[in-house]
């Protein structure tokens, strides 16, 4: 099999993007797969169902060989980065290279570390927004008398 025909096979679902391969995939009990970075980040709000087949994803046995065809495909795949629509130029990631990358981009989104607060904006711009913030946080509670 071709690299884009294994592409095609394994897109997820919801995000459309090839597996990450450090998030393993995680499948349905109708063996429909997700990647494991959106499974993660909806299963960290709530429990998900399979979207094809409203299923409940579980936790399979390692079976050896069952992804040799993924894991190949995964060392030859340019990955490009998760917060390209937030301005990330990386496109051209490997295999080794794609974890350190996902972490440390600049572009990943932060939150404010209230929980009142809906704040978020990429790490690369924390630095000057983060004073303006405190700034409107600090000026809103005088004017309401705190």
């Amino acid at each position: 099999m071709e690299l884009e025909e294994l592409a095609e096979c394994y897109t997820c679902p919801l995000c459309l993007d090839f597996p990450r391969p450090y998030a393993a995939p995680e499948f349905c009990e109708s063996m429909h797969m997700v990647c494991g970075v959106c499974y993660s980040q909806f299963t960290k709000k709530r429990k998900i169902f399979c979207i094809t087949c409203r299923q409940k994803y579980k936790k399979f046995p390692i079976i050896s060989g069952y992804h040799g065809p993924l894991k190949r495909a995964q060392e030859q795949y340019s990955y490009s980065c998760l917060n390209d629509h937030l301005g990330c130029d990386e496109n051209e990631l490997s295999c080794g290279a794609v974890a350190l990358h996902d972490k440390l981009c600049l572009y990943t989104p932060y939150s404010c570390l209230r929980r009142d607060c809906v704040f978020q904006c990429p790490w690369q711009d924390l630095h000057f927004v983060e004073h303006s913030h405190l700034k409107t946080i600090i000026s809103s509670r005088i004017s309401e008398g705190w």
